[in-house]
């Protein structure tokens, strides 16, 4: 089911909207709403000299948007501030390459996998996640090697980003571990 849940949240991601990116302060730029091809760009051009803080809000959104973001982010040296929730491609690339990482007390770091934990799972699997997502062995069959293309093509860009960013790609397998042992009201990472 993981894998189900990135996909979607890959595929789904030309269907939304862009996210709102506004200066509030000297220092701050607030990011809120799905991340979509554009948002880059727009959070470059909020972005001025003196700029230190990114607060989001965000489902997350296109995954190539969010790794665009966060090498912003991290060639910037910006910190970062989880305002109500950062989950899917939000806390998968654009909180990770935050300098110093912030949680508010009752938000919601959500992440959920993403394809390099796809791709070290195998075809046997993404077609069992598939098969339990509802889709009859023939649907299956015909999405597969699409599928399975775009997986290794996203496994591929993560391992580049996280090694653009200075993170190891098993960051993605140890998430869980990290995020458990520092749960708190408001966690600094």
């Amino acid at each position: 089911m993981r894998t189900i849940l990135f996909l979607s949240s890959c595929l789904l991601a030309a269907g939304v909207h862009a996210a709102e990116i506004k200066r509030v302060d000297a220092h701050t730029i607030h990011f809120e709403g799905s991340i979509a091809a554009g948002d880059a760009a727009k959070l470059t051009q909020a972005w001025a000299p003196g700029t230190t803080l990114l607060r989001v809000t965000s489902v997350g959104g296109s995954s190539e948007e969010a790794m665009i973001m966060g090498r912003f982010i991290h060639d910037k040296g910006l910190d970062i501030e989880v305002v109500r929730g950062c989950a899917s491609s939000c806390a998968n690339y654009m909180f990770p390459a935050a300098r110093h990482k912030t949680i508010t007390a009752g938000a919601i770091l959500g992440y959920h996998g993403t394809a390099y934990l796809t791709e070290l799972a195998g075809t046997g699997s993404l077609r069992e996640d598939l098969l339990a997502g509802g889709l009859t062995p023939d649907e299956v069959d015909k999405q597969l090697p699409g599928l399975r293309d775009y997986v290794v093509r996203m496994a591929k860009m993560e391992q580049e980003f996280t090694s653009y960013i200075g993170l190891k790609p098993q960051f993605y397998r140890d998430f869980k571990t990290v995020a458990e042992r520092n749960s708190s009201n408001k966690v600094s990472v």
